[in-house]
C-alpha cells in the first residue's frame, strides 16, 4: 500500500488573483490561514499542498480569491476530498 500524507490542491480563476483557504466555511478571506502559491506568472492557476493526512480522512477546503482591482468572491469555493483507508 501507499502511505497519502499530502496532496495538491488547486483552483483556477478566470482572472489573475490571490487565493486563500480555510478549513471552516465562512471566514473572511483576511483572517484565512492557507495560502496558494501561483502555478505560473499569469496568477490564474493556483496550487497548496496539504500535508498530514491519514487513511480514511475527509477533508474539506473553503476557498476565497481576490483579483488585482480588490474584488473578493463573496462566496465560499469548496474543494472536497477523502483519502483512501488502508
Amino acid at each position: 500500500f501507499v502511505d497519502t500524507t499530502e496532496a495538491v490542491i488547486s483552483i483556477t480563476t478566470n482572472e489573475p488573483a490571490t487565493c486563500h483557504y480555510a478549513t471552516t466555511p465562512g471566514v473572511s478571506y483576511s483572517s484565512m490561514s492557507g495560502r496558494f502559491s501561483y502555478y505560473d506568472q499569469t496568477k490564474m492557476f493556483h496550487t497548496s499542498t496539504i500535508k498530514g493526512l491519514k487513511p480514511g480522512q475527509a477533508r474539506d477546503f473553503f476557498v476565497r480569491c481576490q483579483d488585482l482591482a480588490g474584488n473578493v468572491n463573496t462566496g465560499d469555493v469548496l474543494i472536497s476530498f477523502s483519502v483512501a483507508p488502508y
